[in-house]
């Protein structure tokens, strides 16, 4: 009998406060450009003239495992629109606007992603 499940549930950024993430090696780099960022962007501010509680970005498929006596969860899918919520939540440090979306980037003191064999990548962030 294999014991792998697979659970599905709904999760809102503050549900996965305490989280960290792993790019898997496999995985395409960050390809995303001006077109589907700024379609992700609109999608957010209409959601929010409308007065929309929560939006739905799409699937996320994770994989949970433990890594150094860690719980982290490697991104099988839906790491583009990921990888853009992260670095959205960059820029507002950046521009050093105060939201909620800040507490996406760090799980404690570490990084709250990280990209496997793409040290200079991660040494970026």
């Amino acid at each position: 009998m294999n014991k792998d499940k697979f659970e599905t549930q709904k999760n809102t950024l503050k549900k996965l406060a305490d989280r960290r993430f792993i790019i898997p090696s496999y995985q395409r780099p960050y390809v995303w450009d001006i077109e589907q960022i700024g379609k992700l962007l609109a999608d957010f501010y209409e959601a929010y003239l409308r007065g929309d509680t929560h939006y739905y970005i799409g699937t996320v498929l994770l994989y949970k495992q433990k890594k150094e006596n860690k719980l982290i969860y490697q991104l099988i899918d839906g790491q583009q629109r990921f990888t853009t919520l992260w670095l959205i939540a960059v820029s507002f440090k950046m521009l050093e606007k105060e939201s909620e979306i800040e507490r996406f980037l760090k799980a404690g003191d570490e990084l709250r992603i990280d990209f496997a064999i793409r040290e200079q990548i991660k040494l970026y962030m």
